[in-house]
């Protein structure tokens, strides 16, 4: 926010004479119950005005566009602010911005006098027990008044050193604990009411890293998160791949076949990132076998469908398929009776085209294939792949992202959606935000698992060379 502008653009919607009026107001400290709040290049000021003339108080408002130099929503009780040719800002509005922007300069300010206070607080953040899917929480602020917390997080969004208390002190806000819990309930999302602080189970796995990692000794409740991962990791012992896989395993495999369990077992989704030529299709299939009893969808590109069909055949023949591609019959019947299929394949286009059919069908798991097909979150196949009735969702990509963070965003709105909140709210705290990339990292660990061939090199089979010789024709002899 320039500051500087919104003095400028006031005096060119002001008429001196009320622009002289309003400054000996905010001289003489006629100003109070007074707040102000920007919004990228906007600035909004309300404040109520003693006019020493009329003997009584008036309540103003006003926006201040500091790009486009405009003002909008004018409101004063005086009633002054519109004629002929449109707004005007009366006195009670001038002084109303003057001392909006003082407190604006006051906010921003990195040198003090020695009278004033800069307040280091004691911060403490309790988790307390997991109730209805969410641990509680409770911040601390040592000598604030919790009324005070959105403010304080407000500044700290607002990349302000300091933030500016009621009474005139300022608060720092960089490199001490408060900006670590701030940065915390930034990830963690969970800054829409400090009164009453929720934070979902599914975050426990990242608040577990957290602890684990750092020094974090500001937080109680580390007995709440573990709770919570033990309960989960009850369901993840005796893991083991089906005998009738018709396939062995390697190692990296084994642990990706546990990872798709071990996160169905949560009920959440999650990413196989692994290098293309891993297996990422075995390990799937393997999966979808120890689940046999369940019912699943696959969704592939149209140019795998059959590879796919071939691979099920291969590596599990006792899964009943059902194909749902083709002619428009043929998807139909399969459709009709998908409960005598263990799992239904399909492309992204078919899906898309019979998506009416599918409303009433509910699957246990669904799997897409070439994620990175739903990488746009506002084209139609990502809409139509995301309405998938399953109660647990996995994506399957080489390349989770390509370009920027919104696609790595549109694969966990899939997977797992509020997960990583909304588009805007993403796009706010991560795409927009580099120093939160770390968090972003640890956030999205326990969900995705990508490995590259050099990593597990020692697990790959030698590579086999054949050498063919093939005589040319004599026209091409005389050619060479």
């Amino acid at each position: 926010m320039e500051i500087d502008k919104l003095g400028e653009i006031l005096r060119i919607y002001t008429d001196k004479l009320k622009y002289n009026s309003g400054f000996a107001a905010y001289k003489r400290n006629y100003v109070s119950n007074d707040y102000v709040n920007t919004r990228g290049k906007e600035a909004t000021f309300y404040a109520t005005v003693f006019d020493e003339h009329h003997r009584r108080s008036y309540t103003s408002m006003i926006n201040i566009d500091t790009e486009k130099r405009t003002i909008s929503n004018l409101s004063c009780d005086c009633q002054n602010v519109f004629n002929n040719k449109g707004p005007q800002v009366c006195p009670h509005i001038v002084a109303a911005v003057l001392n909006g922007i003082k407190k604006l300069r006051d906010k921003s300010k990195e040198e003090f006098s020695e009278g004033d206070v800069i307040l280091n607080p004691s911060v403490i953040f309790d988790i307390s027990q997991s109730r209805g899917g969410n641990l509680g929480a409770d911040l601390y602020i040592e000598g604030i008044d919790k009324n005070e917390y959105e403010k304080i997080y407000e500044s700290y969004k607002e990349k302000y050193k300091y933030h500016l208390m009621p009474d005139g002190s300022y608060i720092d806000l960089k490199d001490n604990d408060l900006e670590k819990i701030f940065q915390i309930i930034d990830v963690l999302g969970i800054y829409g009411d400090f009164q009453k602080i929720k934070i979902p189970d599914n975050k426990a796995i990242f608040l577990e890293k957290i602890l684990e990692n750092e020094n974090y000794t500001l937080i109680n409740g580390k007995k709440y998160v573990d709770n919570v991962i033990k309960k989960y990791n009850k369901l993840n012992k005796d893991i083991k791949v089906p005998d009738n896989l018709k396939a062995n395993l390697r190692d990296y495999q084994i642990e990706g076949f546990k990872f798709f369990n071990t996160l169905s077992n949560y009920n959440f989704g999650g990413v196989l990132a692994d290098e293309m030529g891993l297996g990422k299709t075995v390990q799937t299939l393997a999966f979808l076998l120890s689940k046999k009893d369940k019912k699943s969808i696959v969704i592939t590109p149209t140019s795998l469908i059959f590879n796919w069909k071939s691979e099920f055949e291969k590596f599990t023949p006792d899964i009943k398929l059902g194909i749902a591609y083709g002619s428009k019959t043929q998807r139909e019947i399969i459709l009709e009776n998908h409960k005598d299929y263990d799992v239904i394949l399909t492309s992204y286009g078919t899906y898309k085209n019979d998506i009416e059919k599918y409303k009433n069908i509910n699957f246990d798991f669904c799997i897409i294939d070439e994620a990175q097909n739903i990488k746009n979150p506002d084209s139609i196949i990502t809409k139509a792949i995301k309405s998938v009735n399953a109660n647990v969702k996995f994506a399957l990509t080489g390349t989770p992202v390509e370009n920027n963070l919104i696609e790595l965003w549109s694969i966990f709105d899939f997977i797992m959606p509020g997960y990583l909140y909304n588009k805007k709210k993403f796009e706010t705290i991560f795409a927009n935000n580099e120093k939160n990339y770390v968090q972003l990292k640890s956030l999205i660990k326990p969900f995705m698992l990508r490995r590259t061939k050099k990593e597990v090199i020692n697990e790959l089979p030698d590579k086999i060379e054949h050498k063919f010789y093939v005589e040319l024709e004599k026209e091409l002899t005389r050619v060479l």
